[in-house]
């Protein structure tokens, strides 16, 4: 029973605290019922997560280790609502109610494939290399221990990988 309690609030201020794309605190701060969302530590469900077919939003709540590369597809909407932006989002963090970050967790993968626009992975660290086949990558507070390449320029020139601290130790290249 604690467990599912424990899931649930995770859940709550992950779609809280990552419903605004900025570095400020949402305007409504209350979750919004009708988003989908997957909150796991199972390699399994993260990867059907991330998949055309899965959530808007992510959350790990454990380091999570594959030894295939993860693809992020699909076209998804900020809150899952078509009136919104199109925006992705995987949390590899929790947080208190003052949206301090609490425990931040380690996604180990060969790549990270990232082919849905606008997609911001939130504190945590990526062991691995990022590959970017979309506009809008962003990394908050996350550290990749890799490299992060980008299919075009244009695609690198769109992206962010400063905001929160965040910091890539390997190289930022572009293949074409």
């Amino acid at each position: 029973m604690m467990k599912k309690i424990t899931l649930i609030l995770v859940l709550m201020l992950t779609l809280v605290a990552c419903g605004n794309k900025s570095t400020d605190k949402p305007e409504d701060q209350t979750p919004d019922g009708t988003s989908t969302a997957s909150v796991t530590n199972d390699a399994n469900e993260l990867v059907a997560s991330l998949s055309e077919n899965g959530n808007w939003i992510t959350a790990i709540t454990a380091d999570v280790t594959l030894s295939e590369p993860l693809v992020v597809n699909g076209k998804f909407h900020n809150r899952n609502d078509t009136a919104n932006d199109v925006y992705r989002k995987l949390a590899l963090h929790t947080q208190d109610d003052d949206f301090n970050v609490i425990d931040n967790f380690t996604l180990t993968v060969p790549v990270l494939e990232v082919r849905s626009e606008n997609f911001t992975v939130f504190f945590g660290t990526i062991v691995g290399d990022v590959h970017v086949f979309a506009d809008g990558f962003t990394l908050h507070g996350t550290k990749v221990e890799g490299n992060v390449v980008f299919e075009t320029e244009a695609q690198k020139d769109s992206a962010d990988l400063t905001l929160e601290g965040a910091t890539v130790v390997g190289d930022v290249t572009v293949t074409e």
